[in-house]
């Protein structure tokens, strides 16, 4: 319970909660992209609904391993230390720096991961435990990746007309922003702070 692995009754509906904020978050940002740019977003003719059954609980067990390794003992121990806003700015941190030395671009980790961080970190601050921060994450994951931002990879080809690659990019990025500042305020207003002890 101390360091937001305690199993609370509302554990399973603060999940799907949380998975459905991220899967609306997702939905936006591609309806933002399709109504300020050329952008379009057609069905894979390569994708087969059998990938799911290994990409979906890959990207759950990706989801769960960030927010195990990122929003439990160290958050939690870091918050005992020096308080919740220096922590979370902490974990944000080191969470751009793990992106970073996976392979992700400088300009991807600080606003793609950043931000990302922010969103979980304060959705698990505020709830005590990492149950909405693993389903907005899962959420966010899956929902991309069916969206064919992943590198096409999923149920849909995100089309970028020749010409538009870099007015699409800028708004890919403010659509992004403006999701996650949705993310945030939606947690902060839905959800009541709580203790995780």
């Amino acid at each position: 319970m101390q360091i937001g692995l305690g199993y609370q009754k509302n554990w399973l509906s603060r999940f799907v909660a949380g998975f459905c904020i991220g899967a609306v978050m997702v939905g936006v940002m591609a309806l933002i992209i399709t109504c300020l740019t050329p952008v379009i977003f057609e069905r894979s003719p390569t994708f087969r609904w059998s990938q799911c059954a290994l990409y979906i609980p890959l990207f759950l067990f990706v989801a769960l391993r960030e927010e195990l390794v990122f929003r439990t003992y160290i958050l939690w121990r870091l918050k005992d230390k020096i308080g919740p806003i220096l922590s979370l700015i902490c974990v944000t941190v080191i969470f751009i720096a793990e992106h970073m030395m996976a392979g992700l671009s400088l300009k991807n980790s600080l606003i793609g991961s950043g931000l990302g961080a922010l969103l979980f970190g304060i959705a698990t601050l505020r709830t005590g435990n990492i149950a909405l921060s693993a389903g907005l994450h899962f959420a966010w994951n899956s929902m991309h990746w069916m969206f064919g931002f992943k590198d096409n990879t999923g149920l849909c080809i995100e089309i970028v007309p020749k010409g538009s690659e870099s007015s699409g990019e800028i708004v890919a990025y403010i659509a992004y922003s403006a999701v996650m500042l949705l993310g945030i305020i939606t947690v902060i207003l839905l959800f009541r702070p709580q203790k995780n002890g």
